[in-house]
């Protein structure tokens, strides 16, 4: 056996019958490693050798999704047992580095193959998304970004005839009903699960885009929710079509000035009209995401008392009454994050979400989806600057 003790540089001529008959070495862009000693100590861990172990020692792509060429000519000098039989190993900086900047995901990585939670769906619905994503969204996301422009119209429809915007809205009961066609990949709405909607984020966050990635569904996936699941009949006939056509865009307005997550204390008022048709709405929400190019913002509003048994949940329409300006933040102003403004907005008693005075319910009900989305979107972006 060459020993690593011997490496330094060398260039001894490993042949595939040796590599079988050794279990702790793999190959790295033709470099033969010897990873006995280094497995319990790597920073991702002794499982992800596990394929590579079993048999299949050629770990180039692993390596390079997750690594540049700096890092493998770190450890060449301590592991490398030689170069494989017939090759020239390279470790010049190499034109892989970076093909997949947010690297395998989890169902990809090695030691992950036999995971409960992922079967031949994942894996279709994977390849289907990422070359949407990257052939479709890729060169607008990336201009857009940084002029922070919005998404454009275009966008939204393309989306939503594809059935992007659908795959926002997240698992959910209501999903077959608001949206019977296939979902990309061929996905059934009955299927899609929540393991399909961690490849949607991982993939966007390829792009690298935050802002614009925020742009294109960020308002939808926390804003149209509560529509499907609280409105009436009337009011998912109308606005989820819309929506998820990409015709028209929505968001969720819920923070304040004085009251972000503190949601039982928001301030913005809703009073009854004197013929009890309409709510008449004043008051401000703050940090609101796609909220400068939304036509329907799905509103916390208080109707009576202080505290939470005095929230309801309001769908409110762009109109007179309604304006939005432009809050620049840490990232792109693609995102159209907004201070919206509402002055004596009338609003039918019909665009009730649930039923007044719950309305605190219907948002907690609604953050549980709303916060896996964020923590999907956030592990993801990790992956991508790491």
């Amino acid at each position: 056996r060459i020993m690593a003790s011997t490496i330094g540089a060398s260039n001894v001529s490993v042949t595939a019958a040796q590599l079988a008959q050794q279990p702790n070495w793999i190959v790295v862009d033709n470099h033969v490693l010897d990873i006995a000693k280094f497995a319990s100590i790597h920073p991702g861990g002794a499982h992800v050798f596990a394929n590579f172990r079993a048999g299949a020692n050629d770990a180039t792509a692993a390596f390079f999704a997750l690594h540049t060429t700096d890092v493998l000519r770190k450890y060449i000098p301590r592991l490398r047992v030689g170069v494989l039989e017939g090759a020239q190993a390279n470790d010049a900086p190499s034109s892989r580095d970076f093909v997949n900047p947010v690297g395998l995901a989890p169902s990809e990585r090695p030691g992950y193959a036999t995971s409960p939670y992922y079967n031949a769906s994942h894996a279709a619905f994977r390849k289907v998304v990422r070359k949407f994503t990257q052939t479709e969204i890729r060169d607008e996301a990336l201009a857009n970004d940084v002029t922070g422009k919005a998404p454009s119209s275009e966008m939204f429809e393309k989306l939503g005839a594809h059935g992007y915007l659908a795959l926002r809205l997240g698992p959910s009961p209501v999903l077959a009903a608001v949206y019977p066609g296939p979902l990309p990949g061929g996905i059934k709405a009955s299927e899609y699960d929540y393991f399909h909607e961690l490849i949607v984020a991982e993939e966007l966050a390829t792009l690298g885009t935050p802002g614009y990635a925020d742009g294109i569904g960020g308002g939808l996936s926390i804003g149209l929710p509560p529509v499907a699941m609280f409105g009436t009949d009337a009011l998912r006939r109308k606005v989820l079509p819309e929506v998820l056509s990409g015709k028209k865009k929505i968001c969720l307005a819920i923070s304040e000035a004085g009251a972000g997550s503190d949601v039982a204390n928001i301030g913005c008022k809703a009073e009854l009209s004197e013929d009890g048709r309409h709510f008449v709405v004043t008051g401000a929400k703050k940090w609101i995401t796609n909220g400068m190019f939304a036509d329907y913002f799905t509103t916390a509003v208080r109707t009576s008392g202080p505290g939470m048994g005095g929230i309801t949940l309001l769908l409110i329409e762009r109109s007179e009454g309604v304006s939005t300006r432009l809050i620049k933040s840490m990232y792109s102003s693609s995102a159209g994050t907004a201070y919206v403004l509402f002055d004596h907005v009338r609003v039918p008693v019909e665009n009730v979400l649930g039923k007044v005075g719950q309305g605190f319910k219907c948002i907690m009900f609604n953050f549980n989806h709303e916060r896996w989305v964020m923590c999907a979107t956030i592990v993801a972006y990790s992956r991508v600057l790491l």
